[in-house]
């Protein structure tokens, strides 16, 4: 998977993040015009760091290093699954489409990410207010070592300012950014292979914005647009069924996007409307899914009900065929929007054993291999530009050979010293290991406990304290702007009991082993 070492970060990010930014796909709560959920932007920035080092360590890369001669994605779907996030506002949020399958904007990141040849995506929409006394207002969030708090301290976000986004593929050199038709700013310097950034632009000003990407000959060769929607004014369906339609079994299913559109079909972005639905004819309403809205805790279930809410002007639902075929009609009305859409299911044969080709595309395939190409060819201006060799030895930690999430810290080999994120590898050990620890934030202060031992590490102090007496490590641990206690990983996780800890040099990790006789799997 290329991104399975970057997934799990992307969602403890979610988790009332302080410094999330303007509102995408896949936004929910409102405190004024800020969204404090997880935004479709940091899922964008984080999935080019992560993918950005699958991509320069490819055969014939940037860097080098030539490990991949392939690669496949995990396409996750975002989920509640085994209910690991009951507790929380949204299901998992780093997947490329939502849960009903709707395509978020991160599929697009991917998909000009992936591209081989020249594609562009601006991140976010156009649909910004006024400054106001609500608008742009946050609460101010802290790390307490576990999770960001509220500090019950508000603040304003600067709209005149804002850094816009735009994504480009390999083979774009520069991109060019237009508001309105005046040119906004041209940027050739990328950040993390794919991303080129353009500051201080004011989000307010509302109606067209538009980029385009010049590959290294000098040529436009791509562009996208973003339009400022008007009011919502049309709800849009749209029906899809298997390739023979809809069977008539009892079993098959359908599924409606819904598009809330202005007046000339552009999608509202900030729509979050409740949609009422009726269904009439021979079909059975299934309903559809919205993010944080699930049974108990007080929260509103719209599972299998007759309703569901947009999500940035989209959603779809479900209808499942009865044994009867026929005309099936489905109406929707948010407020004073109404629409329709009728269809028919088809006869089928309903014996009690039948045969029967599964419904599907195929592909005919060629009696013989194609020839293969190299997907990516070098390009040397663009890894001149593009790639910044790392300043330091990465070095992964693995625990019972798994990469646990570490907020975006990169794990480092120096001088034989692994460091890392601590609280990142102390909370995926908890529960497995006999041992404790606790974080002082105010103090910046770890201590752990196990056993016959007590450790003590502090930022900005080189030694450990173990049982109260001084132990040395190599170096002083810190703390990132994001709240997460860096540290040398292998100075304090040999003082847990039933672990064991050694550098395999094969391929370049630290390995933690527990052990699993007496533990639940990690």
């Amino acid at each position: 998977s290329l991104d399975c070492n970057f997934v799990h970060y992307l969602v403890v990010l979610k988790l009332w993040i302080v410094k999330c930014k303007w509102v995408g796909k896949g936004g929910r709560k409102q405190v004024g015009f800020d969204f404090y959920d997880m935004t479709s932007e940091e899922l964008a920035l984080t999935a080019a760091k992560g993918y950005r080092e699958f991509f320069n360590d490819r055969i014939c890369g940037a860097s080098q290093k030539n490990l991949y001669s392939g690669c496949a994605a995990l396409c996750w779907t975002d989920s509640a699954q085994h209910g690991r996030q009951s507790f929380s506002e949204n299901a998992r949020m780093s997947g490329r489409v939502d849960a009903a399958r709707v395509k978020k904007q991160n599929f697009e990141v991917f998909r000009v990410m992936q591209s081989s040849s020249p594609a562009i995506k601006i991140i976010g929409h156009w649909n910004y207010p006024e400054v106001d006394s609500k608008n742009y207002l946050y609460h101010k969030k802290r790390f307490n070592g576990v999770f960001w708090e509220d500090t019950e301290e508000t603040d304003f976000r600067d709209a005149a300012h804002k850094t816009v986004y735009v994504f480009g593929s390999y083979c774009i050199s520069c991109v060019m950014l237009e508001i309105n038709g005046k040119v906004a700013g041209i940027c050739n310097k990328p950040i993390d292979t794919f991303v080129f950034p353009f500051e201080n632009i004011d989000i307010t000003e509302r109606g067209v914005i538009k980029a385009y990407g010049i590959d290294y000959n000098g040529k436009r060769v791509c562009v996208d647009e973003i339009l400022t929607a008007g009011e919502p004014t049309q709800i849009n369906m749209n029906v899809h069924t298997a390739p023979d339609g809809l069977r008539a079994d009892g079993n098959d299913v359908a599924y409606i996007d819904i598009d809330i559109t202005d007046n000339d079909g552009n999608i509202c972005p900030l729509c979050f409307d409740r949609i009422d639905f009726s269904l009439s004819g021979k079909g059975v309403f299934l309903g559809g899914y919205n993010s944080g809205k699930f049974d108990g805790y007080g929260n509103e279930s719209v599972i299998h009900k007759s309703y569901l809410y947009a999500e940035c002007g989209k959603n779809r639902v479900f209808i499942r065929s009865t044994e009867a075929a026929g005309k099936i009609k489905l109406k929707a009305q948010m407020g004073n929007l109404q629409s329709e859409i009728e269809f028919e299911s088809n006869a089928v044969p309903l014996d009690t054993l039948t045969e029967c080709e599964q419904a599907g595309i195929y592909e005919n395939y060629a009696p013989q291999a194609i020839n293969t190409k190299m997907e990516f060819i070098p390009i040397p201006q663009a890894d001149n530009v593009k790639y910044t060799p790392e300043k330091e030895p990465i070095c992964k930690i693995l625990i019972n050979g798994q990469e646990p999430d570490t907020r975006g810290v990169r794990s480092v080999n120096l001088n034989g010293r692994v460091w890392g994120a601590a609280l990142c590898i102390f909370e995926r050990l908890r529960g497995v290991c006999n041992f404790d620890y606790k974080y002082l934030p105010t103090e910046k202060c770890l201590i752990v406990k196990s056993e016959e031992y007590t450790v003590e590490a502090r930022a900005g102090q080189t030694h450990l304290l173990v049982n109260g007496s001084e132990n040395l490590m190599d170096g002083e641990p810190y703390v990132t702007e994001r709240g997460q206690f860096v540290m040398e990983i292998s100075a304090i996780v040999p003082y847990i009991s039933g672990v064991s800890a050694y550098y395999d040099d094969k391929i370049n990790a630290f390995r933690i082993s527990t052990d699993i006789n007496n533990s639940i799997m990690i």
